[in-house]
């Protein structure tokens, strides 16, 4: 294990977890306000819903531990932000978000988010908010193939270039810092302009049942505003998945 300091973060290197977030909901009480966990091999990362994230040693596996969080249900959209601005600060690509919690380019998906909120009895405590991002990086595209992920691109895939997965877990940290100081209206707005899900037809599926709407909006907590045959209605993330109308990934 190798410990460094990048952008206001104290960051944990290992060679192999089997789960960053993990990693650090079991040693919550040992570290302190923006530890970050990096793992060169994750080996059972999973998503939302339980969804498991496969991977190698191509992608960036981190995980970043904030204390005191007074909004912990805004980290999504604070970390979707600031991935696309990494991703952007070592390439020459545009990167946009599919609602709730992908990053995407060129209609691939290029990471998963998973923030978890563990709120602490103690008043003196506060709100602590562990944040798990999968970045693929260097992956080859025989890996996806073999995954059976026909979905995902890593960087690599899209610029032919091998990246420095250090120098891109810094920028990543570097960036969440500096949207945690401003005006949450700015950072949806951000938010809002890159999402590729908003202003199309899309289906809503939620325990094996679809529904058709015009996806409208997002909401200050995150939730999809859409316009059905019945009228405005919104949705959280929790709730349903959101593919194309004609089943594409949106």
């Amino acid at each position: 294990m190798q410990a460094l300091e990048l952008y206001g973060h104290t960051v944990l290197c290992f060679d192999s977890l089997p789960s960053t977030n993990t990693y650090l909901k079991e040693h919550i009480g040992t570290f302190g306000d923006k530890t970050a966990i990096i793992a060169d091999l994750q080996t059972s990362g999973r998503g939302r819903r339980q969804n498991v994230w496969q991977a190698d040693r191509g992608m960036l596996a981190l995980s970043a531990l904030y204390k005191d969080v007074a909004e912990p249900t805004f980290m999504t959209v604070i970390c979707a932000v600031a991935v696309c601005l990494a991703f952007e600060d070592v390439s020459d690509l545009d990167f946009g978000i599919k609602w709730t919690n992908d990053i995407v380019c060129r209609g691939r998906k290029v990471c998963g988010i998973l923030c978890e909120s563990i709120i602490k009895s103690s008043k003196s405590v506060g709100k602590y908010v562990i944040c798990g991002m999968g970045l693929n990086v260097n992956q080859t595209a025989e890996f996806f193939k073999n995954a059976a992920l026909p979905n995902a691109a890593s960087l690599f895939t899209l610029t032919g270039n091998k990246t420095d997965k250090l120098s891109l877990a810094g920028y990543v940290l570097k960036h969440i810092s500096e949207l945690m100081r401003c005006d949450h209206r700015d950072i949806l707005d951000e938010y809002r302009r890159r999402c590729v899900t908003l202003g199309r037809e899309v289906r809503l599926i939620k325990d094996g049942e679809e529904l058709t709407a015009f996806a409208k909006s997002i909401n200050m907590n995150g939730e999809l505003i859409c316009n059905g045959k019945s009228g405005e209605f919104t949705v959280n993330a929790g709730e349903v998945r959101v593919r194309g109308k004609n089943g594409e990934y949106v």
